[in-house]
């Protein structure tokens, strides 16, 4: 019993110790710079708005070339495809592994 009076004893000592702490004052006009640099921070976005549209307009750039090449792409292999079916056409090519062959 006399080991948890003086545990008791102890915190109460530890809480009265700390009501003597003086709280630090914040130095002269530290409320006014702390709230110029909050709003510096704040509008130095708004001083280059052209920033973010040229991250916007450079994104569709690329997303257009992109889309661009890719359908030239495609465009020509259906092109190299209907030029070789005409050359089949037109000179009638039909060769077999069976005629190459036969000698």
């Amino acid at each position: 019993m006399k080991h948890k009076e003086s545990i008791e004893e102890k915190i109460n000592r530890a809480l009265v110790s700390l009501d003597d702490i003086v709280h630090p004052d914040p130095p002269e006009f530290f409320y006014g710079r702390l709230k110029n640099r909050m709003e510096a921070r704040n509008t130095s976005y708004a001083h280059y708005p052209w920033r973010i549209a040229l991250a916007y307009s450079s994104v569709l750039l690329v997303i257009l070339i992109n889309s661009f090449t890719l359908f030239k792409s495609y465009s020509s292999i259906e092109t190299s495809e209907t030029a070789v079916e005409w050359l089949v056409e037109e000179y009638s090519y039909t060769t077999s592994i069976y005629d190459l062959t036969e000698e």
